[in-house]
């Protein structure tokens, strides 16, 4: 018997099982087993799949009349990549390859945004699942593309 015991069969068991649960996760995730991968992070997926379900109610960023002039419901390229906010003078929405300087992403992204609060509000659902974001994020760093 080593040293340790029966403590050190029981690191054992734990190390194995530890392990076996690892590559069991890793493979599900990797063979496409995690159920909230988000959007594909292509205009086309984000408006149908985030803007329009969360953002594009008449009380907010569609309608007539929408938030900061923007309709999410109809938004195209044109509307995002460097239009100036009209929120924040000086902010760009979207800074196509640099979602840190994006104000869109910082509105979604962040829970003190530099104006206002946190886009969607808590009364409309609030923030998006984090899959969502990422897409977003990853569709300005991959510069932001029409598709």
């Amino acid at each position: 018997m080593s040293c340790y015991g029966n403590a050190g069969v029981a690191l054992r068991r734990f190390s194995i099982t530890a392990t076996v649960l690892l590559n069991a996760a890793a493979t599900l995730v990797a063979c496409g087993g995690d159920a909230d991968e988000g959007p594909e992070p292509r205009l086309s997926a984000l408006k149908s799949e985030v803007f329009s379900p969360s953002c594009a109610f008449a009380s907010c960023h569609g309608g007539q009349a929408p938030e900061q002039g923007l309709n999410f419901g109809n938004i195209n390229r044109e509307m995002l990549v460097g239009r100036a906010s009209n929120q924040v003078p000086g902010r760009i929405l979207v800074i196509a390859g640099d979602p840190d300087s994006s104000y869109l992403f910082e509105k979604l992204s962040q829970v003190e945004p530099q104006v206002g609060n946190q886009m969607p509000p808590k009364g409309a659902g609030g923030a998006l699942p984090a899959a969502s974001i990422a897409a977003v994020k990853k569709w300005i760093a991959n510069g932001a593309l029409d598709d």
